[in-house]
């Protein structure tokens, strides 16, 4: 019986022990993948594709010991022609980098953040570029300790960008929210959603939008209403007869003479309406994104200079530029320069915002009298 008795108690003893050292190797891996904590916003939405996302990531070390960590990048999904870089531990990277060659030691407890007065210079900033292109793109950035790989934390950033359009279903236009709409713009969309219509109103004809008005053409209209035919030019280059005999024109032959449509061309990396109605592109949002992929490309080869960050920004820019002597020269949308300043040193740049009103600005850089780089900068 107390052999029994002790083959009992020593099963039992051996289960402890198992039982012990289980819950002190969970233990330890726990404070192991604990040692960072990453927060900040990881889902960002923007109705225009033209402009430039930025997101900061908050590094947090929360275990009792200094720790040297670095950062990688991994494109989970990205939409043609889209592109996304960052910044941390006081370099910022191109679109190709994954890796971040410098490191940022955090010593126990310590944080580091964008947000903080004044940032941190070795702060974490993602920068997602979709250049008119909608959909959505993922993106993952990992945060480990140089000295034990496996003490990592990830967290993956959401950029939903979806540009306005507009489809046409059961007579109404809608924007469906994808970017993907048939019509640009919803007059376009309603004026084919619904068919024209005329009503008289106080000895005006006017189309309600509806599709049923008194009258199914615009003359007949006019005819009982008593109105004198008039047209005006509108910005596609068409004549139209307002119905109200207030129209510029009395003549529909004369106005479509005078009237020429708003188009732009792509002329020395400038966006230029040159008055013909021919032109390539019939937005200039979309010619000058345009206009910058192909000077992009067509200088690939050459020194250039990096992104503006942070972008959007209000008082201080930096760029870092690669090359000798060169000028950069700020240019609002209308090709006006608002700024020019001469680089005659590689290395991280600064440029001041001050005296620059809010807007859309593209910074060119100019070498031997040839735009080689155009970036683009939000003033805020």
């Amino acid at each position: 019986m107390c052999l029994i008795k002790y083959c009992i108690f020593e099963k039992n003893k051996i289960m402890r022990k198992t039982l012990l050292f289980v819950l002190l190797i969970t233990q330890i891996s726990f404070a192991i993948a604990q040692s960072l904590v990453v927060t900040g916003d990881t889902s960002f939405t923007s109705n225009n594709p033209l402009i430039q996302i930025a997101d900061h990531l908050d590094v947090k070390n929360i275990s009792g010991n200094s720790i040297t960590i670095k950062c990688i990048k991994t494109n989970l999904t990205l939409p043609a022609g889209a592109e996304s870089y960052y910044c941390f531990a006081g370099n910022c990277y191109s679109v190709t980098t994954d890796t971040s060659s410098s490191s940022a030691t955090l010593a126990a407890g310590q944080q580091i953040s964008f947000n903080n007065s004044p940032p941190d210079a070795d702060a974490h900033s993602g920068y997602y570029d979709a250049f008119g292109t909608s959909g959505i793109a993922k993106v993952r950035y990992c945060f480990y300790d140089v000295n034990n790989t496996t003490d990592e934390t990830c967290v993956i950033i959401t950029y939903s960008c979806f540009g306005i359009s507009y489809d046409c279903v059961n007579g109404v236009c809608l924007d469906p929210g994808t970017g993907l709409g048939a019509y640009l713009d919803s007059n376009t969309c309603q004026s084919s959603c619904v068919m024209p219509s005329w009503d008289c109103v106080n000895g005006a004809c006017s189309d309600p939008g509806t599709g049923n008005g008194t009258f199914p053409s615009l003359n007949t209209c006019m005819t009982s209403c008593g109105v004198t035919p008039s047209w005006n030019c509108n910005a596609l280059g068409n004549c139209t007869d307002p119905g109200n005999g207030t129209g510029i024109y009395t003549d529909s032959n004369i106005c479509q003479v005078a009237c020429v449509a708003t188009t732009w061309e792509c002329v020395n990396s400038v966006c230029i309406d040159q008055g013909t109605g021919t032109g390539m592109y019939t937005d200039s949002n979309l010619c000058q994104a345009a206009c910058v992929t192909a000077i992009n490309e067509k200088n690939s080869n050459l020194p250039k200079m990096s992104d503006f960050y942070p972008n959007p920004s209000s008082e201080m820019v930096n760029f870092t530029f690669n090359g000798n002597l060169a000028t950069l020269k700020l240019i609002d949308i209308l090709g006006n320069t608002v700024k020019e300043i001469s680089l005659n040193q590689e290395g991280i740049q600064k440029l001041n915002l001050s005296e620059v009103n809010k807007g859309i600005y593209f910074g060119n850089l100019i070498m031997n009298g040839e735009v080689v780089s155009i970036k683009k900068l939000i003033v805020k």
